[in-house]
């Protein structure tokens, strides 16, 4: 088998391997996003039975022409900025902190990651119906 046939047949089967995994993503994210993008597309009142009416892109310039969109994108971009800023200055500041040598510095930093441990064997533990599996059948 030459270099080069191997290295197909490798490429093939990591595609095969990756397959349940790439229809998994396609089911999870591209069809909830697809849904909403055909349901912007039309004008329904929620309130009654009537069939939705198909406006086309008219939902969208009206949103565009909308101040109050603006303003939502505006607040967001600002308080965007300012947490992730003060975020990335904190987390800077409390792994230097972490990273000093000082007495009780094993501690400090299991306290530190204690939180996400508990987060993830609580859910996984206390899950409704006993198991631990997270099924509520």
């Amino acid at each position: 088998m030459t270099p080069n046939s191997l290295r197909q047949q490798e490429q093939r089967t990591g595609w095969l391997l990756s397959l349940p995994a790439l229809i998994l993503l396609l089911l999870v994210f591209a069809y909830p996003i697809g849904s909403a993008f055909w349901s912007s597309v039309f004008t329904q009142n929620l309130g009654t039975q009537l069939e939705p009416v198909f406006t086309g892109l008219e939902n969208y310039a009206r949103m565009l022409a909308d101040g109050r969109f603006w303003n939502a994108i505006g607040n967001t971009t600002v308080f965007t900025v300012i947490s992730l800023t003060l975020e990335l200055i904190l987390g800077i500041i409390v792994a230097l902190v972490l990273d000093q040598q000082f007495r009780g510095r094993g501690i400090v930093r299991t306290i530190g990651i204690l939180p996400y441990h508990w987060y993830s064997s609580l859910g996984i533990t206390h899950c409704g119906d006993g198991t631990g599996l997270g099924m509520d059948f």
